[in-house]
């Protein structure tokens, strides 16, 4: 195939963000069979990584990132009709780019990958699409909306809500392939849109990357990560430091908590300046090393849409997780045999408490962790995806 791959941000390096880990995956996966070139977003910085996709044999055309601000966005009313969402990365550039594509009889297909880039499907004519949406961006507003005390934020999201309903009743439908990473996600924009065609297919993870360590871990430690200005991150991270912390250092008053993720706000950095018990590292550049280092993963989320990959990367590591419903949308996983799921604060410090206690019963679901994790190969999500790629060339 001749694909056109267009997505909202240089996917490089790989944990910018939870779409970016997709796109990067699919583009290393599919060049080694398909003839790729990538129409992205990007700056200076990403001019500098170039190569890092170059070198897959993939042809790059970075546009530069639009300087977009929210209240101009709402100051405008010629832009109501479009979501705050798609205009951070709305140009006239990248318009006629698209339009250069679909006539072009250089490629066969044109993949759109995030919803942030959905506003360029309408110009897409003539060349068959395959969306991927990732998650059911509407649902991920409401959660936000529930939360937040903010009453600009509230009405903020109340609006991008509306306007991810609007792109999920009105133009899922219209295309012939839609992705989304979790069966739940499906669920949720089926209900709205019983006519859109949705394919699930869940994030993967890379084994060769993700593997066992021969260094056993520190005994009694927990660790969490991810991006730590992201809200439900904070969230999580603060209502465990108040609820369960506590309860679990009067339990095992030698336990140590790392947080590792880029940019912590001042009310997770300074965790560590009260606590000699908790570590806030900020960016790191190989988070195997702290996984490794720990003896259990915890993600106590309440918000969360989609398929949350570090779950299975810490799994992948062989890494008994003690996590919450929420964290563990998208996986068909048996508590208590490949994981523990908690959902509230006694139930996350008496599992937690249990596998501290019980080494061996916890290399048991560390083995089994890290049988459940290769069922989650890249090659087997990159495959998958190949497939819808094909049955829509095929069918248009």
């Amino acid at each position: 195939m001749r694909i056109a791959f267009l997505t909202h941000a240089f996917p490089y390096p790989v944990e910018k963000d939870g779409h970016t880990v997709i796109a990067h995956y699919l583009l290393k996966e599919l060049s080694q069979r398909h003839k790729i070139a990538l129409f992205c977003f990007g700056d200076k910085n990403d001019r500098i990584n170039l190569n890092k996709i170059t070198d897959y044999g993939i042809k790059v055309d970075l546009h530069q990132r639009p300087i977009r601000t929210l209240p101009l966005y709402y100051l405008s009313k010629w832009l109501k009709h479009i979501a705050w969402f798609q205009y951070r990365l709305y140009t006239k550039a990248m318009v006629l780019k698209i339009k250069e594509l679909d006539n072009s009889s250089d490629y066969d297909l044109i993949y759109v990958h995030s919803p942030y880039m959905s506003a360029y499907l309408k110009h897409i004519k003539k060349k068959p699409v395959v969306f991927s949406y990732i998650d059911a961006l509407s649902s991920w507003y409401q959660q936000f909306n529930k939360v937040t005390r903010n009453p600009l934020k509230k009405i903020h999201y109340m609006h991008e809500c509306r306007m991810a309903k609007l792109l999920e009743k009105n133009v899922l439908p219209s295309l012939k392939s839609t992705i989304v990473v979790s069966k739940i996600d499906a669920e949720i924009i089926n209900r709205l849109s019983p006519k859109a065609n949705i394919t699930v297919i869940p994030n993967g993870v890379d084994l060769k990357f993700f593997r066992l360590s021969t260094t056993p871990p520190e005994p009694n430690t927990i660790i969490f990560s991810g991006t730590m200005n992201y809200p439900p991150n904070v969230k999580a991270v603060l209502d465990f430091n108040e609820k369960a912390w506590p309860k679990l250092k009067k339990m095992h008053p030698d336990i140590h908590w790392t947080i590792v993720g880029k940019n912590p706000t001042l009310d997770i950095f300074e965790l560590q300046s009260h606590d000699s018990q908790i570590t806030v590292t900020g960016y790191v550049k190989d988070i195997r090393t702290y996984i490794w280092r720990s003896a259990i993963y915890v993600s106590p989320l309440s918000i969360c849409t989609g398929f949350k990959n570090i779950i299975i990367e810490a799994m992948a590591c062989g890494k008994a997780v003690v996590a919450s419903s929420v964290s563990l949308t998208g996986f068909p996983i048996i508590d208590r045999e490949n994981v523990m799921v908690a959902n509230s604060t006694d139930e996350f410090v008496e599992k937690i408490s249990f596998l501290l206690a019980n080494p061996e019963k916890r290399q048991r679901m560390e083995k089994k962790a890290q049988d459940f994790a290769k069922l989650y190969d890249w090659n087997t999500t990159v495959n998958n995806y190949e497939k819808v790629m094909e049955q829509a060339i095929s069918h248009d």
